[in-house]
Parts: structure tokens; C-alpha cells; sequence
């Protein structure tokens, strides 16, 4: 199945480099200055676009960290998902934000289910929002401990708004 035009709109909106360098401006106290970078990765999984995320203190570009992966796709007409895969080995892929040539062999047997990481994507007004199903609960492994996010973002033509946050 081809992928819908309004799913191409998505991914190429979410595909980029994206910072909040505003945002840790006006309120250093609660936010740090990040730099995010999502790649459009070579393979698809089960037929569908792949993006590949990491982001990095924007002080410390050489230390990134939190890679995943999101896999797009189309649900219904005016309805899409997004469902979050987790690196079996991260390490391989440190720093593909920066040299995405990192990303180029990369197969299916790379990642691990994230359950309860999905996002559940409408277009509201001139952008795309994604919220998590109602009571998910989103773990990941990091530093041999598990932890627990809620994930979130909206996107249009010109911005990209996460609210990705711990829990």
C-alpha cells in the first residue's frame, strides 16, 4: 500500500533538526538547551516510514543520547500512529544525528518493542498533533534502570513542539 500524501506531509514535518533554544532562554530553570535531530532512515518496517531520533545538550553535542525510532503509519483516512522502537545496542548509533551514515545498515533485528509507546496522530488546524492512548504507559531501559515517559508533540510546516516528559 502507498503511502497516503497526508502520511508524507507528516514525515517530512518531522524530519529535521529542532532545538529549544527559546524556550531554555526564557525559563532556565526548568528547561535545558536540547538539540533533537530526526532522520528519515533507508529501511521501512512493515512497509512504513522509519525516523530515527536522538537528541543531545546542545552544550554537549558530542554526548548524545535517548536514540529511538518511530514508525508512521496510516490508520484511517484522517488518522495516523506512531509507534516507538528502542535500540537493542544504542551504542552502534550514537551520534547518527550528526553523521546519519551511522543509520545505513540497519535491519529490523536492531530494535526492541516498546509496548505502550504509541501515539495516536490527528491534523487539528494546520498541524499535526499526537497524544498517547488513554492510561499507556511507556517504559524504556536506560542506565540499567527502567523508566517511564509520556510522549507527545504536535508538528507543522515550520515548528516542532514535543512534550515528551518523565514520569
Amino acid at each position: 500500500m502507498a503511502d497516503s500524501a497526508s502520511l508524507i506531509t507528516l514525515v517530512e514535518w518531522l524530519t529535521g533538526e529542532f532545538d529549544n533554544q527559546p524556550q531554555a532562554l526564557e525559563q532556565p530553570a526548568w528547561f535545558v538547551h536540547l538539540r533533537l535531530w530526526h532522520r528519515l532512515l533507508p529501511i521501512r518496517l512493515g512497509g512504513h516510514p522509519v525516523i530515527f531520533a536522538e537528541q543531545a545538550n546542545a552544550l554537549y553535542l558530542d554526548r548524545p543520547y535517548r536514540q529511538r525510532v518511530l514508525v508512521l503509519q496510516d490508520i484511517q483516512p484522517d488518522r495516523w500512529q506512531v509507534h516507538y522502537l528502542a535500540f537493542k545496542h544504542p551504542e552502534q548509533v550514537k551520534g547518527a544525528g550528526v553523521k546519519p551514515s551511522l543509520l545505513d545498515n540497519l535491519s529490523l533485528s536492531d530494535f526492541d518493542e516498546l509496548p505502550g509507546c504509541e501515539l495516536s496522530v490527528a491534523f487539528v488546524g494546520s498541524k499535526f498533533v499526537a497524544t498517547p492512548q488513554p492510561d499507556a504507559r511507556c517504559c524504556f531501559q536506560y542506565d540499567g534502570q527502567t523508566r517511564q515517559v509520556v510522549l507527545g508533540f504536535e508538528v507543522g510546516d515550520r515548528q516542532f513542539t514535543s512534550f515528551d516528559r518523565g514520569v
